[in-house]
């Protein structure tokens, strides 16, 4: 299980503490199965020579992880962020308040991963879609420690998750339907959690 006990909280007008590799090394030999991956790189080859040089590599990979994810999130003051959700048809994207901190810094990368919860959250009213909305990220605003663990340790490089604080007030330029239509927002919106979402 991933450990905080290095999280820095952020505080108005001070930047935060970047956790250090060895403490997010230390997480990843926690949570993953790295002989496996290891065994993957050797194709199966298991002499202990073979397997010793593929943990580095396995190692290595995970170090361009760490230091590609702390580069791009100092370097994404004002870049764009996108969250696909699913609505219901019923309500308008553009009225909702609380977005959520689960963004990603592509639009492709964007995915409703939670649709499955959309009776949950929305029972009863009627059929859901997909909805991506395109904020502002301002660097302050991005949980780097969150950040790097999710792509580190739980959903992957490959889904260049950005996850940004509780509570936040990010600037939210549209949201995109199904059919590609764009609906303006251009107005603030509060990252709590996204079941607390309610028509402003």
């Amino acid at each position: 299980m991933i450990r905080y006990q290095g999280r820095q909280y952020r505080l108005a007008g001070q930047l935060q503490q970047i956790p250090t590799w060895e403490e997010m090394w230390e997480n990843v030999q926690d949570d993953k199965d790295l002989e496996e991956e290891a065994l993957l790189i050797a194709d199966g080859n298991d002499d202990p020579d073979v397997l010793e040089s593929a943990a580095l590599e396995v190692e290595s990979e995970y170090r361009d992880i760490y230091d590609n994810t702390i580069a791009q999130m100092q370097a994404h003051d004002g870049a764009d962020i996108f969250r696909a959700v699913v609505l219901p048809k019923t309500i308008d994207p553009t009225t909702l308040d609380n977005l959520g901190t689960y963004w990603a810094d592509n639009e492709m990368a964007a995915h409703a991963h939670w649709g499955g919860e959309y009776e949950k959250y929305w029972k009863g009213r009627g059929e859901g879609h997909e909805v991506v909305y395109r904020a502002r990220c301002d660097a302050a605003d991005i949980n780097l420690y969150s950040s790097i663990a999710a792509r580190m340790v739980f959903t992957g490089a490959e889904e260049d998750e950005v996850n940004i604080f509780h509570d936040s007030r990010i600037f939210v330029y549209d949201a995109t339907l199904p059919d590609g239509s764009v609906l303006p927002i251009n107005d603030w919106r509060n990252t709590g959690s996204f079941d607390e979402g309610k028509p402003r």
